[in-house]
């Protein structure tokens, strides 16, 4: 699972992020913005959330946050944490993924996180929820070589950008937590600059 969150934050961070605001606030959900990374979207109350070098992390209690900082997470039932970013369509294009439609998109970017993490993900379970007009599609795993498992949830927010989160925990947590998930992705939008994000 840390090969898998490690590939999602190295993406990030070369990819970088960007901000706006999707829709009304959910009953039962805060609001968020970062100056630093660009991003806001609406999370669970009572969750916590991190930035750090350039990351930021969503956690549903404050000490997972600490042990993840510190790469000694000690996952319990009923944690999640979740790292979220952005990534251009034409990022997509180039790794030859169609962006079309939702469901193709995750299936490219799952693919392309199994083939990172040598082919030992198991036991997916997809499911596509829609928020508000928004569709997301998720991804729920196991990596046998880890206890916990992930969920890849990914917004195809508009034309020209796409947002993933992948969340972990153990996969009674995150069946339990993916509408939140979901909730959450879904409400993450950008107003930055695209021409900042185009390889130069």
């Amino acid at each position: 699972m840390k090969r898998i969150v490690l590939f999602v934050v190295v993406l990030t961070i070369s990819i970088g992020t960007v901000w706006a605001q999707f829709g009304s606030q959910p009953s039962g959900f805060s609001s968020y913005s970062s100056d630093n990374l660009d991003l806001s979207f609406y999370y669970p109350d009572g969750w916590v959330i991190a930035e750090q070098d350039g990351n930021l992390t969503i956690a549903n209690r404050e000490e997972l946050l600490t042990e993840i900082a510190t790469d000694v997470p000690d996952i319990r039932p009923g944690d999640t944490a979740m790292v979220i970013g952005i990534m251009p369509t034409f990022f997509m294009m180039m790794m030859g993924i169609p962006t079309d439609d939702i469901s193709t998109i995750l299936d490219g970017m799952f693919e392309t996180v199994v083939s990172d993490n040598d082919g030992v993900l198991e036991n997916t379970n997809r499911e596509t929820l829609e928020f508000g007009g928004r569709r997301v599609a998720t991804v729920t795993f196991d990596d046998s070589s880890q206890d916990a498992s992930g969920t890849f949830l990914v917004a195809h927010e508009q034309e020209d950008v796409i947002m993933f989160a992948v969340a972990y925990g153990f996969r009674a947590s995150l069946e339990a937590n993916r509408e939140q998930l979901g909730r959450l992705v879904a409400s993450a939008e950008f107003t930055g600059d695209l021409e900042n994000m185009m390889p130069q």
